[in-house]
């Protein structure tokens, strides 16, 4: 779907009456508060005006772990504007496959870089003293995805992975570390299988590592369905209800992410009831989940104000834009600027080819998680932004751009 009344997604005032009606019918249906969350990946891509900052590949390339945090700060200030508190972001994996196609989600390829970036982003995402005052107080990171999901055998999404535990340790292991050392609230399971068990089912994985181990102690979720896809595409469970039970008594698992059905929660009940998963089980996700709701002020005041001016006039504004353009320029990489180092500059009388379509398109320049999951549908729904060849045609005096396609 593209745009609607020439407009794509939700200010932040619109996302914020969507959760305050959201919050109010809970507390109506005598239900806890809500934690509502938002993939709020370069930026707060879902809140319309909100400045995009460069994919997380980008920041690596800057080496910059300022850079990081401060992106975290604008993006976790955007996102509450919304009044949305939880943000399922940073992508923590790395960009080892050449066969996966989401490497600009990442930091790159090294453990270190990709802690150091993480860590400071994370820092900036649940910032207390984040300069911007209103409710929700703060953000709650998620760290995803745990884990050894950017490794696919074949390189196509949500694929297995063969992995020895060394290997997993010494490349995929440190930046999730580094996440729970800078205290993240949240983590997310992933879509792949490793070692031929799926990881949603891992007691190695997700309760000795994660738990015992690396000493998380906030709520773990699934990531979207993956509990069904025991049944659906992992295919280990005969049914539906033996998925559920699985994953709850193999786990740690907190929270099932799923859309739109009670699969999850109705199968629970039913498992609880009848013996087959002890209640004190679901006791120990729920105090994990109110303990996050609670560090984000949701106990305190369930129903958010209907308007936080101090937040929602700051999205957009033009220093969160200058912040996004000097990130980006810190983020270039030249790799040789010719073997008589007269290549570049170019002059601005150049006659210059472009090749390929994508020279002018913001959508495909923007990449996943801009607008919409799979990345924007055209130029028309960016408020802001220039394509390269608009770039060459800006700074091009006497000579002629063209694009090949």
């Amino acid at each position: 779907m593209g745009a609607i009344n020439d407009k794509v997604g939700w200010s932040a005032q619109e996302w914020r009456t969507v959760m305050y009606n959201i919050q109010v019918m809970a507390q109506e249906l005598g239900l806890p508060p809500i934690m509502y969350g938002l993939d709020s990946i370069h930026g707060a891509t879902y809140v319309y005006g909100a400045a995009m900052f460069p994919q997380a590949i980008n920041i690596g390339a800057s080496f910059n772990p300022q850079l990081a945090y401060d992106s975290g700060l604008i993006t976790g200030k955007d996102t509450r504007a919304a009044g949305v508190p939880w943000i399922f972001s940073p992508v923590l994996g790395l960009a080892l496959q050449p066969l996966w196609a989401r490497f600009g989600e990442t930091f790159g390829e090294d453990p270190y870089l990709a802690a150091q970036m993480g860590s400071m982003l994370i820092q900036g995402l649940q910032s207390e003293d984040n300069g911007y005052e209103g409710f929700p107080p703060r953000g709650g990171a998620c760290m995803k995805h745990f884990i050894g999901y950017s490794e696919p055998n074949n390189g196509h999404d949500r694929s297995p992975v063969t992995m020895a535990d060394r290997l997993m340790r010494q490349l995929f292991l440190p930046s999730f570390k580094a996440a729970v050392d800078a205290g993240v609230m949240s983590a997310m399971e992933s879509y792949n299988s490793l070692g031929g068990v799926p990881m949603v089912t891992s007691t190695e994985y997700l309760t000795n590592l994660l738990r015992f181990e690396m000493n998380f102690t906030g709520p773990l979720v699934t990531d979207y369905t993956e509990i069904e896809n025991l049944h659906t595409f992992h295919k280990v469970s005969a049914t539906e209800g033996d998925a559920v039970e699985l994953a709850i008594s193999e786990t740690t698992i907190d929270m099932s992410m799923v859309p739109d059905n009670g699969i999850f929660s109705n199968n629970l009940v039913s498992l609880v009831n009848t013996g087959v998963i002890d209640i004190a089980r679901v006791d120990t996700s729920v105090l994990r989940i109110l303990r996050m709701k609670n560090t984000l002020g949701l106990l305190e005041m369930p129903i958010p104000p209907k308007e936080e001016v101090s937040l929602t006039d700051t999205v957009g504004s033009d220093a969160d834009y200058d912040l996004s353009l000097q990130t980006a320029r810190e983020s270039i990489i030249l790799l040789a600027n010719g073997e008589s180092n007269e290549v570049l500059p170019i002059p601005t009388s150049s006659h210059v080819a472009l090749g390929g379509p994508t020279c002018d398109s913001l959508a495909s320049q923007s990449g996943g998680w801009t607008f919409h999951w799979q990345g924007a549908l055209s130029n028309t729904e960016f408020i802001k932004g220039v394509t390269i060849k608009q770039g060459f045609e800006m700074y091009n005096n006497g000579g002629t751009v063209r694009e090949i396609v």
